[in-house]
C-alpha cells in the first residue's frame, strides 16, 4: 500500500478474510509479519476497540470488531483502487 504500512494492511486483510477466529500465530503467518510484531500490533488495535481476542496467551484468537470491520473495508477499497491505479501507471509508463 502507498499509504499505510504494508504489515499492518496484511496483519487487516488476514483477519478479514478469515472465515473464523484465527491464532495470532495463523495471522502473523498469513500476514508475513513476526509474532512479536503481530501480537503488539493486534494490542493496540484491542486498546482502540478494532479487535476482540478471546482466550488466553498463545490460544488468543481474534476477530474483528464492528469497528474494525468497517476499516478493514477501507483498507480493501483502498488496496483495490491502488492496484487499479498501478495498472494504468504501468501502461502509461511502457517503453
Amino acid at each position: 500500500m502507498l499509504f499505510l504500512k504494508e504489515k499492518t494492511t496484511s496483519i487487516f486483510l488476514s483477519i478479514k478474510k478469515a472465515s473464523s477466529p484465527l491464532h495470532i500465530s495463523e495471522i502473523a503467518r498469513r500476514s508475513g509479519a513476526s509474532y512479536l510484531y503481530t501480537t503488539r500490533t493486534l494490542k493496540r488495535w484491542e486498546e482502540l476497540g478494532l479487535v476482540k481476542m478471546e482466550g488466553a496467551g498463545k490460544k488468543k484468537r481474534v476477530v474483528l470488531t464492528d469497528k474494525g470491520l468497517d476499516i478493514s473495508k477501507i483498507i480493501s477499497d483502498l488496496n483495490q483502487k491502488e492496484e487499479k491505479i498501478m495498472a494504468v501507471h504501468k501502461l502509461l509508463n511502457r517503453e
